[in-house]
């Protein structure tokens, strides 16, 4: 057999023993599952720490249940139970951790041989207890962790609220003078929601809608009160607020939670009970309205209400746990860990680790009795008789897993300059003085140290403060709390009273979650959940200034405030726009561009996000999105290397808060590989340099989609830029005409990827010949007369005899300026032209056709004009047209050849508009939805084997498409490289039949 310690419960210290308990009373009792807390410290950090990949990944009360073995422990505890002699109470929930029996009091000692007694307590109240701690077999230890019921004592738990002190003094020892905040618009006067939003910088839509949240309470409301709040403040008045009993507690008030909800109650209610007003009515009925007063949209508060008694207690949590239907909770109610005792605090703890688990969110009341909790010892009327001394925190805000609230003083003006000290109204260590820490009121904190309890220093806090980095610090963070300075009004019973106490802390720091949590809904994440550790982040960081008023100044008789974390006051109260905006996920990392580009690697840039933990990147080039890269809160910047030459690829960036949520992504940004540079072709002259023009050789490159030439006369191309350009990727040369004779020029050529982005090599520089003189040649028996123009070899073929006598054939290559024909139907391939004169002196015809061939290698192709549609047109000066000839167009040979028995001025001309039109287009499944499905566009009535081009709203080249024989042609929604591509607008440009037509179509992934 081993020992169940921390059950002998501290009351019968101060109590006398009367009498055995009669051997056939009825006991109940509390059997508390011992969970596995190695796996629970492994699951809490998984779930906690934004590295892990279950982070956020909160578990239902059935998920937590087969984790946890809670089945196979609940049945142990029944078997024993059973084999006791005891008998199982119901309801039985297979969630919850408690196991409820009951049996005679002589079984009940038998099975844990314990001794069950009568006692007395100071304040009157009789109670049974043992005076032992229970034994259980030592196989039953993994599985039962507490014994709860051996004592039925009632009434230790607190309502940590306090009234004005009409008594007090104007200046507080240990404090600078009164305290008075002015503006208050409530009651009373008192805080309104309106001036509690104005102090703790609240605006905007958030109301907490969608939200249940939880009350934890000892005592009843009556709905009256809540619905005359919600009326004199303007606020819905059809909130739902739901009583939920706790083992069949009715809504009932009083000190034994038995009479009606009404002023009588509330004022003394009969003569036997005392005479002293109802603390705990005003209590759930100051908790209810806060909550209201900043969640006001909720879809419900759900207020668990128990009997004041440890047992019943644990039964509420553990119902709020089992439930899971409130993501938020709070409780105003405690009693310090002296008088918990540790039994009760694991069993706690336990629930509230299983809170934590579910992503449930708990903040607790702090106490109002500072540094030193309820460490006096009061009688029944509630009046302090004595006082030990004792530092103690409060149960359960000094539990690990739940968010200990403390409280503030404010002074100023409302709309104004408002400061914040602790709240201290008269606590301290000097004599006497410590029974005013219970008579007027400080905020609870300290060290979680009671050597029954002794919680270790959390994880997630990591302070260390001048009094312990051993153990759990108090409070976490606090709120105003001070009836003196600044109550908050209160309708209960029919009328307004003014309150404060962290009673009223807690319920508002669990209604700016519901906000949070709102705010968290509607971008598609889970709660919030166990809130310290994201407060203890965010409160080390650079921000915490932002998100937190840091309270420096006052004590709670024996803490300190100061600058930070401190045992007074937490990290201090929340700014709470930025507080909310920093629990929520941040919004997608703008100005996103491709700002460094190479043939095998892209750099991305992108302005910092404010508040941002981590960034993560992803490729959007792939559906779905693939992982790329976490990247740290610094990186505004991230290189994709290994990348294959001229190909699209799309980076997406997403902002991760402290919380490791990751907000919205950026819109896909494209960016394109650089073509592979160049390389001169070596097996031909490298530049073809003529008085106006320039040309140069190059070898094919197999990932260009095109090719670039730039001339320019200062070397680093600031000057006049000449640029010829061709998205002919078989095309070996380009020229660049229109230059001024005897002039240097810098070159550099570059290769041309699909958004016809260059990647240059520089070229030596050169210097154009002078204006060439046009050749002369006599002839009268034929042959050939060969002439290099600009744009490459002309040749006039003249058959024998075919001048009758001799003449002098001059050839020149004149500017179409020069001439008088008007443009033809036509268009010319360059504004200079590309063509040559024919002149003969003496002016004689030839008797048979001359064979003209004119290249155009050098020259550069208008838009829409196709080289299978060349012809040579001949300029009739005496009708000042062109006359187009029967010609011949030789694409691999860059040349067009014609026959003609006049001379004169003869020009290539590109046709741009051939006769017809296109058909009406067609396009079906537009936009293109793989994911229903449709994973593919039909374009049809197009012109046959017309070419369809498609880019994305910013102008990148996705892919090229040819129409069948039947006018039909379809885009899978990939890229060049067979990728799927992001979701988005892309145009297709339609080029056949001589017309060209600009379509768009979506894409939705």
């Amino acid at each position: 057999m081993i020992a169940l310690t921390g059950h002998i419960p501290h009351q019968i210290s101060v109590s006398a023993k009367i009498a055995p308990v009669a051997s056939t009373e009825t006991v109940h009792l509390s059997l508390v599952v011992n969970l596995d807390q190695n796996l629970m410290s492994q699951t809490l950090a998984q779930i906690y720490n934004s590295g892990d990949s279950l982070h956020r990944n909160f578990l239902t009360p059935a998920q937590f249940a087969q984790k946890f073995n809670l089945a196979q422990k609940r049945q142990a505890l029944k078997s024993f139970a059973q084999a006791s002699g005891l008998s199982l109470d119901f309801p039985d929930d297979p969630y919850s951790q408690v196991v409820h029996v009951s049996g005679s009091a002589l079984a009940v000692e038998n099975a844990f041989s314990v001794h069950l007694s009568y006692y007395r307590h100071p304040s009157g109240q009789v109670f049974r207890a043992n005076d032992s701690d229970p034994m259980i077999p030592a196989s039953l230890s993994p599985h039962l962790l507490a014994v709860l019921g051996l004592s039925n004592f009632r009434g230790a738990h607190k309502p940590h609220l306090f009234a004005p002190h009409p008594q007090l003094a104007a200046a507080i020892p240990g404090q600078v003078g009164a305290k008075t905040l002015s503006g208050m618009t409530g009651p009373g006067p008192g805080l309104s929601p309106s001036d509690i939003q104005s102090v703790y910088g609240l605006s905007g839509s958030l109301n907490g809608s969608g939200q249940t949240l939880a009350l934890l309470e000892l005592d009843g409301y009556s709905q009256s009160d809540i619905s005359f709040y919600e009326s004199q403040f303007s606020l819905p008045n059809n909130t739902p607020v739901t009583f939920t009993s706790v083992d069949g507690q009715a809504n009932l008030c009083g000190p034994n939670q038995s009479d009606p909800c009404n002023s009588t109650t509330l004022n003394g209610g009969q003569p036997d009970e005392g005479g002293n007003p109802d603390n705990g009515m005003t209590e759930v009925a100051m908790d209810i309205e806060m909550m209201l007063a900043l969640a006001s949209g909720t879809s419900d508060i759900l207020v668990y209400t128990a009997l004041n008694a440890n047992t019943n207690i644990l039964d509420a949590y553990s119902l709020i746990a089992s439930q899971d239907s409130a993501k938020v909770i709070s409780t105003s109610w405690g009693e310090d860990e002296e008088s918990a005792g540790s039994s009760f605090m694991a069993s706690e703890n336990t629930i509230f680790q299983q809170m934590a688990a579910q992503g449930q969110t708990i903040f607790s009341a702090a106490g109002d009795a500072g540094a030193y909790d309820a460490s006096g010892m009061t009688n029944g009327s509630g009046q302090l008789e004595s006082w030990d001394g004792n530092l103690l925190t409060d149960d359960p805000a000094s539990q690990p897993d739940v968010t200990g609230v403390g409280g503030t003083s404010l002074s100023g003006t409302i709309g104004g300059a408002i400061t914040e000290s602790v709240w201290n109204n008269g606590c301290s260590t000097n004599g006497s003085q410590g029974t005013q820490c219970s008579a007027n009121g400080a905020g609870g904190g300290g060290v979680a140290n009671y050597p029954s309890t002794n919680w270790p220093l959390p994880t997630y806090q990591g302070v260390n403060t001048e009094y312990s980095s051993v153990n759990r610090n108090v409070p976490d963070v606090a709120l105003n709390a001070d009836p003196n300075s600044a109550p908050y009004s209160v309708y209960v019973g029919g009328g307004w009273v003014q309150e404060g106490g962290t009673s009223a802390a807690a319920p508002l720091w669990a209604a700016l979650t519901a906000r949070v949590n709102q705010l968290r809904s509607s971008e598609g994440f889970n709660p919030l959940g166990f809130a310290n550790p994201t407060i203890y982040s965010l409160a080390s960081g650079s921000s915490y200034n932002t998100l937190f008023n840091d309270i420096t100044s006052g004590n709670n008789g024996y803490y300190s405030a100061g600058t930070g974390y401190d045992n007074a006051s937490g990290w201090g109260s929340f700014k709470g726009n930025a507080l909310i905006n920093a629990l929520s996920p941040l919004p997608a990392p703008q100005n996103v561009s491709a700002s460094m580009i190479g043939v095998s690697s892209i750099t991305w840039t992108w302005s910092p996000v404010v508040g941002v933990s981590s960034y993560n990147v992803y490729s959007a080039t792939v559906s779905p999105a693939e992982f790329l890269a976490n990247l740290p809160s610094s990186a505004s910047s991230f290189t994709l290397t290994g990348l294959p030459a001229n190909t699209t690829e799309a980076l997406t960036i997403g902002a991760v808060n402290i919380l490791g949520d990751q907000g919205v992504m950026n819109s896909p940004s494209d960016a394109v590989t650089l073509a592979s540079q160049l390389t001169q072709n070596s097996n031909t002259p490298a530049e073809a340099v003529f008085s106006s023009s320039i040309a140069v050789t190059y070898a094919i490159c197999s990932s260009c989609a095109g090719y670039l030439l730039e001339t320019s006369t200062a070397s680093d191309f600031t000057g006049v830029v000449t640029s010829s350009l061709t998205e002919n990727t078989q095309l070996s040369s380009l020229a660049l005409p229109g230059l001024y004779p005897e002039t240097t020029y810098y070159l550099r050529l570059g290769a041309l990827n699909w958004a016809l982005s260059p990647n240059y090599i520089s070229l030596s520089s050169t210097v154009t010949l002078t204006t060439p003189q046009p050749l002369q040649v006599v002839t009268s028996s034929g042959g050939i007369v060969s002439f290099l123009s600009h744009n490459g070899l002309v040749t006039l073929d003249f058959p024998p005899n075919a001048l009758s006598e001799s003449a002098t054939v001059t050839v020149d290559t004149p500017s179409l300026s020069d001439l008088s024909c008007a443009m033809p139907p036509g268009k010319p391939m360059t504004d200079e032209g590309v063509g040559i004169t024919v002149s003969l002196n003496p002016a004689i015809e030839p008797s048979q056709n001359v064979e003209i061939s004119v290249s155009y290698a050098n020259a550069v192709l208008p838009p829409g004009v196709q080289s299978a549609n060349f012809l040579l047109a001949r300029c009739d000066l005496n009708v000042g047209t062109w006359i187009p000839l029967i010609s011949n167009s030789d694409a691999s040979q860059d040349l067009v050849t014609a026959a003609t028995d006049r001379f004169s001025a003869f020009e290539i001309m590109g046709i741009g508009t051939l006769a017809g039109s296109a058909q009406e287009i067609e396009i079906s499944n537009n936009p293109i939805r793989p994911a229903r499905g449709i994973t593919d566009t039909t374009f049809s009535n197009l012109p046959a084997n017309s070419s369809l081009t498609i880019y994305t709203i910013s102008g990148l080249l996705v892919k090229k498409l040819t129409a069948d024989s039947t006018g039909v042609a379809k885009w899978d929604a990939t890229n060049s490289s067979g990728r799927m591509v992001a979701s988005g607008v892309y145009f297709v440009l339609v080029r056949g039949n001589g017309t060209t037509k600009t379509l768009k179509i979506a894409v939705q992934r």
